[in-house]
């Protein structure tokens, strides 16, 4: 099987095929992955039996199959004109079901600030994916796991949207739920007032008699 690559890349590959390396020890910690591509100065996996993964940028390491990872740590910013969009289509779907994750899920989240021990010295607002791990394990694809020995631990971002979306109709009903009891003791309220009216009027009638 043929691998495509520049001198001085995919050094280590034994027994990996279709792979793609540009770059000077590019994909050199592929071994046996398969279907790979690697596009940068010391673009790399961080294992060597990764399959379908992307690393592009100078010292970009993909850590787990089917998975891109686009430069480096001290990159800073990724981004273009618009928007990233994901395909949405019910007809990549299957057992669609409505989320039970909303307001209880969301309360117990813990927003902190931080600094990253690479790139600039900005704050950074977010979540600590081991936080998210223990609130969820690891069934959901909000949180990805790399499959080298460190495992290090990444988030979709995107994919706290739909819980927060469901917590605030969870507070929807609940305000709806707590008004209509509010209106209920109001109109019981008044009822009493017109009953207490009528007593009072009652009395002054007897009294002036």
């Amino acid at each position: 099987v043929i691998s495509l690559h520049f001198l001085s890349s995919l050094q280590s590959n034994t027994e990996g095929g279709r792979n793609t390396a540009f770059g000077t020890w590019a994909g050199d910690s592929n071994t046996t992955g398969s279907n790979n591509t690697f596009i940068g100065y010391d673009a790399d996996a961080s294992a060597g039996g990764l399959t379908n993964s992307t690393a592009i940028g100078n010292g970009a390491i993909v850590d787990a199959s089917n998975k891109v990872r686009i430069g480096n740590d001290s990159v800073i910013v990724i981004g273009g004109k618009v928007g990233w969009s994901n395909l949405s289509d019910i007809r990549t779907k299957k057992d669609i079901k409505d989320i039970g994750l909303g307001l209880n899920f969301i309360t117990s989240l813990r927003p902190v600030e931080f600094k990253t021990k690479e790139g600039d010295d900005r704050i950074h607002l977010g979540f600590v994916a081991q936080d998210i791990e223990v609130l969820l394990g690891e069934d959901y694809s909000i949180l990805g796991i790399g499959a080298d020995t460190d495992r290090m631990l990444s988030l979709r971002y995107t994919d706290f949207i739909a819980p927060l979306v469901k917590a605030v109709q969870e507070l929807r009903v609940q305000k709806e739920e707590e008004i209509s009891i509010l209106k209920d003791q109001i109109a019981k309220q008044q009822a009493q007032i017109v009953a207490l009216q009528k007593q009072l009027e009652s009395i002054i009638v007897i009294l002036k008699e």
